[in-house]
């Protein structure tokens, strides 16, 4: 089944190539050699592509930048970095895709310990520049040390290294990572580091009930310090993306199918030109200009609705959801899942993938994951929905009844 897939993306390509092939200069119009090498290249490249969410994903975003009008240089762009970060996920797994590397010396397959390793080293480099700017012997661009960074997206960074920790000798990095995402005061990596914390805990069947349980409450008083000294629950509420993510549901409601990839930075500004504290509208000089402008969602899901609209955004939806059943069923890499669970809820308050160290790791992460359910010894084959299920809450049974 697979591979007739496969043969039938390539054969729609070599039909998209010959039907679209017009001596047509410029992007301005739909049928151009350009843009025919754009779909055909575009899907080629699906058929190289494992797994049926990326290659649904994949061809959700290249019919977007394929059927606008006019096509967007930014749109373009998109595509291209979605492109690395797929073709990235798939040298990490190391799967069928290798064997079209064959001639290269890309073919060797990636060791995990070294992937995680690569992840350890810079999280470690990110949270000696942290302390170096606490010390006051480096200057902070932000309020708090963060880095390279600003203190969302070192929180966010230092979460997804998180997992990476969980190792024999590499545990003091653990509280390393943690110190960092204090000092950076990032709720959105504080939350995405307990939730990772979480679900190593459950992935890892070796781990005592009692154990578990003392993990909930450290990490409950944690969330309550957290929101009571270093980011008050009402800084989070009192903030602007939920005004921003409020207009951009309203948006998406009223564009189901989305208004195209890489659309949010240029529609979302002038449609919430002049909302207090989304865009501030003067007039100097004669012109017009707006100021404070929302050019990223600052949520992953949001602006993925917005540019794919309901259906890409629901595809999402079903594969987090499924990742997170698998991991209960299935006897997945804990790390693995903490990193899978890191992306998740760090996706719910930052754009992860629309910056690119954040993105490259949470790319690793996806296809180290992947790679672990491919030798996991269940569930084998597809079950229905009934079958994993009864699968699912028997393991819920077995887990909270452990010693």
């Amino acid at each position: 089944m697979k591979e007739k897939f496969t043969n039938a993306i390539v054969l729609g390509g070599l039909a998209g190539l010959m039907f679209c092939i017009v001596p047509i200069g410029g992007f301005e119009f739909r049928l151009s050699w350009q843009l025919a090498a754009i779909w055909g290249g575009g899907l080629f490249f699906a058929a190289f592509l494992s797994g049926w969410w990326r290659r649904l994903f994949w061809l959700a975003a290249l019919g977007h930048v394929a059927f606008s009008l006019p096509p967007s240089y930014d749109a373009y762009v998109s595509l291209g970095t979605v492109a690395v970060f797929l073709a990235f996920v798939e040298k990490i797994k190391g799967s069928e895709f290798d064997k079209y590397l064959a001639w290269t010396r890309m073919s060797k397959d990636i060791d995990e310990d070294r992937v995680l390793n690569a992840i350890a080293v810079g999280a470690l480099a990110l949270i000696a520049w942290q302390a170096l700017q606490f010390a006051g012997a480096f200057s902070m661009w932000f309020e708090r040390p963060s880095g390279p960074f600003n203190p969302c997206s070192a929180g966010a960074m230092l979460a997804l290294c998180l997992p990476a920790f969980m190792r024999r000798r590499w545990w003091p990095g653990f509280i390393a990572c943690a110190w960092g995402i204090c000092a950076a005061g990032s709720s959105t990596g504080a939350a995405a580091g307990m939730a990772a914390t979480i679900a190593f805990a459950i992935a890892d069947r070796r781990i005592p009930r009692i154990a578990l349980l003392s993990a909930a409450g450290i990490l409950g008083s944690a969330a309550v310090l957290w929101v009571s000294f270093v980011d008050p629950l009402a800084n989070t509420l009192a903030c602007t993306r939920w005004v921003a993510w409020q207009r951009a549901a309203e948006i998406v409601l009223a564009n189901p199918l989305g208004l195209g990839l890489g659309s949010f930075k240029d529609l979302f500004p002038q449609i919430t030109a002049g909302v207090p504290g989304l865009g501030e509208l003067s007039v100097e000089n004669g012109a017009i200009v707006m100021r404070q402008a929302f050019t990223q969602a600052h949520n992953e899901y949001v602006q993925l609705g917005f540019e794919l609209g309901l259906p890409t955004l629901a595809l999402a939806c079903a594969w987090v959801l499924s990742i997170g059943i698998r991991t209960l069923i299935s006897a997945t890499s804990p790390r693995a899942a903490a990193g899978m669970t890191a992306i998740a809820v760090g996706c719910l308050g930052w754009g992860l993938f629309h910056i690119a160290p954040l993105a490259l790791v949470a790319c690793a992460w996806i296809g180290l994951y992947e790679k672990s359910i491919l030798s996991a010894p269940e569930p084998r084959g597809y079950q229905y929905p009934r079958r994993a299920i009864k699968t699912l809450l028997g393991k819920i049974r077995g887990l909270s009844g452990q010693n």
